[in-house]
């Protein structure tokens, strides 16, 4: 599909502002990344985000079953290299995921857990809210990775550790003190060989340290997010940690 003049920076400029919206965090932490690699991320992150209120916004869940159908088969067009539907993070991620060897299946896994929001089908344990969760984050943080360019194997266990860890915070409610207790596994399994990562893993790699914070503030009954939370990722992205 040609592009009009102005639309890929037009298409970039609403993946940021709904990266922002919807997905503060991780919004935050691939502010730390090249520009190009910026925009790459978030692309992915508005594609995820766009997916991720079709449960919210549908009134039926028969349209919304509808709806999560067309992102994957438009997911598919991407990834097989051909034109997507025009729709913005569609169109932005066509471009940041061109060359990049990323494979459906994460995607097809991400679409099936958020499908699961249109039911009244309860999280049974901790073990489900983790595999919950890493059909949510944890595979989205891999594919992340790929668009910056990293496939270190040790950066690549890292990423899915920090991705479950930041879903997990999300469904800490649901699960009680068993996924408290799983974060905290998750944030320390992110960190394990913290040293021999390369740097330029960062952006997806802080998910860990939002999630850390987040889990924080949650044991003190607080759910709102910390004002200072960009200073605190740059404070651990200057240091080269998470």
């Amino acid at each position: 599909m040609d592009q009009e003049p102005g639309q890929p920076e037009s298409d970039t400029a609403y993946c940021a502002a709904l990266a922002r919206a919807e997905d503060r965090d991780r919004f935050l932490a691939a502010q730390f990344a090249s520009p190009p690699a910026r925009a790459r991320l978030l692309a992915l992150l508005a594609l995820n985000a766009e997916i991720a209120r079709v449960p919210r916004a549908a009134r039926e869940p028969l349209l919304a079953e509808m709806r999560l159908q067309w992102w994957y088969e438009a997911v598919l067009a991407v990834l097989a290299g051909k034109p997507p539907p025009r729709q913005p993070a569609l169109a932005a991620f066509a471009r940041a995921a061109a060359g990049a060897g990323l494979v459906a299946e994460p995607f097809e896994r991400l679409i099936v857990a958020h499908a699961r929001d249109l039911t009244a089908n309860p999280l049974r344990d901790a073990a489900d809210a983790e595999n919950h969760a890493e059909a949510l984050s944890g595979a989205l943080a891999q594919a992340a990775l790929a668009l910056l360019g990293v496939t270190d194997e040790t950066a690549r266990r890292a990423a899915r550790a920090a991705g479950i860890a930041h879903a997990l915070v999300g469904l800490v409610g649901a699960g009680g003190n068993p996924v408290r207790d799983l974060i905290r596994e998750r944030i320390a399994e992110a960190r394990t060989d913290a040293a021999s990562i390369p740097r330029a893993a960062l952006p997806v790699l802080l998910w860990a340290t939002a999630a850390e914070i987040r889990l924080r503030r949650l044991d003190r009954g607080k759910t709102l997010p910390p004002p200072w939370l960009p200073l605190q990722l740059a404070w651990r992205a200057w240091r080269g940690r998470y």
